[in-house]
């Protein structure tokens, strides 16, 4: 099973020199197998460097739209090469097992006291050697991220426009692109997940999501494709680097609250989900907008419930709701469509005083005393706070890109 994916790989690779190194990577047993691992490799990373100052040197006032075009081209079979060749990495060492059940077997026994990818001195060597090739695997994933960029970047510098990228929808059509790279269906994350499962199925073991950061690969992309980095003759790219920085950011920040939730450091994932829903992390104000719609109705409930349970359980099994200052009486059966009217106004105008920490006024809207109601105004106004905060570093950021 594992010769066959293998060889259908194989079949992709478009560059020689990659398909005679993966040739020669086939055998675990030959004695140039991590030679041709490491040839392999600094070809790879050789090709994109190569590459990228190809395409610098492309982008000048005398150069033709054949010569972008082919640059595109080019990049496009570079990022398939790395594709391939990263998932022959690690795919080559368990073509030595006959099925998955014989690696299943023999790996798993070795790493059942190794568990979430940690490592130990004395580890098994085949564990060992699949470690390495996950590694090295990771880092041509990234070096695949950013051929996949450099190849939008081209594309668009031989347009110069971003009218031509895939509408998607109403989504801004840079951020879109640059989020399928990430987390499409055949995106970077959904590919290392997709290997992990397969890894952890015959292993035993999660190698990519336990594995070393991509936290410093995410970075150096970020700077490389923002504003700060569009050239004289990027006269495509400069109209959507800002967007593509969003982008590049938000999927940086997602990276660093999935390392902090692997890690169990539960407080700044904490943090860290809480900016990504209620801004996008700085980069989605859409964002705040509907957690407001949210937050404000969810309050107005809660201070709803909070008084119609006030008397207790037990007294409210017996048909006892409210306390006497929030009591309503209903005269005739047609009063109640103006009491819920009331109500909802009175309780959407305490959830919003408290929220805004205006407090409200007793003789407006008066509500139920008692340890729960203290507890609810704690959150109200804590909730509220933490709203401002971000309403106003949404503006600034607003205000320093439009500066």
């Amino acid at each position: 099973m594992f010769n066959d994916r293998y060889e259908r790989l194989l079949g992709m690779v478009g560059d020689e020199f990659v398909r005679e190194q993966l040739l020669i990577y086939k055998d675990p047993e030959s004695d140039e197998h991590a030679d041709a691992r490491d040839r392999l490799y600094f070809h790879l990373v050789e090709r994109f460097r190569t590459l990228k100052r190809a395409q610098k040197q492309s982008q000048s006032a005398h150069s033709q739209l054949s010569e972008v075009m082919h640059i595109m081209r080019t990049w496009i079979s570079l990022a398939n090469d790395i594709l391939y060749a990263s998932e022959c990495l690690w795919l080559g060492l368990l073509l030595p097992y006959t099925s998955e059940q014989q690696s299943r077997q023999e790996l798993r026994q070795d790493s059942r006291w190794l568990r979430f990818g940690s490592q130990s001195d004395d580890e098994p060597p085949d564990l060992g050697a699949l470690r390495v090739a996950t590694r090295m695997s990771q880092q041509l994933m990234s070096l695949w991220l950013e051929a996949s960029l450099y190849r939008m970047r081209a594309f668009s510098n031989s347009t110069t426009t971003a009218t031509l990228l895939p509408v998607d929808g109403k989504d801004n059509p840079t951020r879109a692109t640059i989020q399928k790279l990430f987390v499409g269906k055949d995106g970077y994350l959904k590919t290392i997940r997709t290997w992990d499962i397969d890894l952890n199925r015959v292993s035993g073991h999660l190698f990519y999501k336990y594995g070393p950061s991509a936290i410093p690969q995410f970075k150096s992309i970020l700077q490389e494709f923002g504003p700060q980095s569009v050239g004289e003759y990027d006269e495509g790219w400069a109209a959507q680097a800002a967007d593509a920085e969003d982008e590049l950011r938000y999927q940086l920040r997602e990276e660093i609250r999935r390392e902090k939730g692997h890690a169990w450091r539960f407080l700044p994932w904490l943090g860290y989900t809480a900016l990504k829903w209620t801004t996008g992390y700085g980069t989605r104000p859409a964002n705040f907008l509907r957690t407001t719609a949210y937050v404000i109705p969810g309050f107005a409930l809660l201070f709803f419930l909070n008084d119609f349970l006030n008397p207790g359980p037990l007294a409210v099994v017996h048909g006892a709701v409210f306390c006497p200052e929030s009591r309503v009486s209903v005269a005739h059966w047609y009063d109640w469509f103006v009491v819920v009217a009331q109500l909802v106004v009175k309780y959407l105008y305490l959830a919003v005083t408290n929220l805004s920490s205006l407090g409200s006024d007793g003789k407006l809207a008066s509500y139920c005393g008692g340890v729960a109601t203290q507890a609810l105004l704690i959150c109200a106004a804590l909730t509220g706070y933490f709203l401002l905060a971000l309403l106003a570093s949404l503006f600034f950021k607003l205000l320093s890109e439009t500066n």
